[in-house]
């Protein structure tokens, strides 16, 4: 193959037509090929014509270089977390015979619907990839091509079957601070500091009596409220209170529990 030479197309082959129309949409004309050599670059273009005497210009010009397609890998699992789904699979294998200087790596397709699949970064050497531009609760549909290289042309093989996975939240939201416990005619007032920073689904207030290491849910707190008023606190018990946030995600996840307040 010549880079700076001509190209030196055969004889065209001739492929009826037929009108360009079908009543609804314009037709979609294809050609189908074969008894393609191995390691061989191809190149095609296009004319149309109406008569020996009426052709067009030509089209553009598409060009790959074909080997045995490499067979699809297996075992493909996507394990989802928090912010990322980590890909892992088995390595394929080359076709028997394969020239040895025929390369495989492996590229990753990603969907959010099972149909439409697009490629997310470049060909990989290696059997595992994570996909950290992925957003907690979205649905993916994944599956890998394996691609053969030679001499910097670049082939496709199989691809696998589709796994699919949804990465979610698991980071908790912040501990509540300043947890204070004042006693009125009401009840025992505990109120805390509003968390500014998160997106936070609600407070919820623990109570655990002096003899006692456990704490028991009292309440949840809509995240508008950094307050909240215990109406069944007995007289002459000592109590200690603690606060956790909550955060909004499909799975929520709550904090540790903040430093105990008792009223003094």
């Amino acid at each position: 193959y010549c880079p700076t030479c001509p190209i030196p197309f055969a004889q065209p082959i001739t492929v009826d037509g037929g009108s360009s129309y079908d009543g609804e949409a314009r037709r979609r004309a294809t050609y189908d090929t074969s008894l393609l050599r191995p390691g061989h670059k191809y190149f095609f273009k296009v004319r149309s014509r109406t008569s020996w005497w009426a052709d067009s210009d030509d089209s553009n010009i598409v060009t790959f270089v074909w080997f045995e397609p490499a067979a699809a890998t297996s075992g493909l699992i996507a394990t989802p977390a928090d912010g990322q789904v980590t890909l892992s699979w088995q390595p394929a294998r080359l076709p028997p015979g394969s020239d040895p200087e025929l390369g495989l790596s492996y590229q990753v397709l990603r969907s959010t619907d099972g149909r439409d699949y697009a490629r997310i970064g470049e060909p990989l050497k290696g059997t595992s990839y994570v996909d950290r531009q992925v957003a907690n609760g979205q649905k993916y549909f994944y599956s890998v091509q394996t691609m053969t290289t030679y001499r910097g042309a670049l082939a496709e093989g199989g691809v696998s079957s589709a796994v699919v996975a949804t990465p979610v939240d698991l980071t908790p939201p912040p501990i509540p601070t300043g947890v204070t416990a004042v006693k009125t005619d009401e009840g025992i007032k505990i109120f805390w500091d509003k968390i500014e920073t998160e997106e936070i689904g609600e407070y919820r207030i623990y109570r655990r009596t002096a003899d006692r290491d456990s704490h028991e849910l009292l309440a949840g707190v809509e995240p508008k409220y950094t307050l909240y008023v215990d109406t069944t606190a007995v007289e002459g018990v000592r109590y200690y209170y603690a606060v956790t946030a909550v955060d909004e995600a499909v799975s929520a996840n709550e904090s540790q529990k903040s430093r105990e307040a008792t009223v003094r």
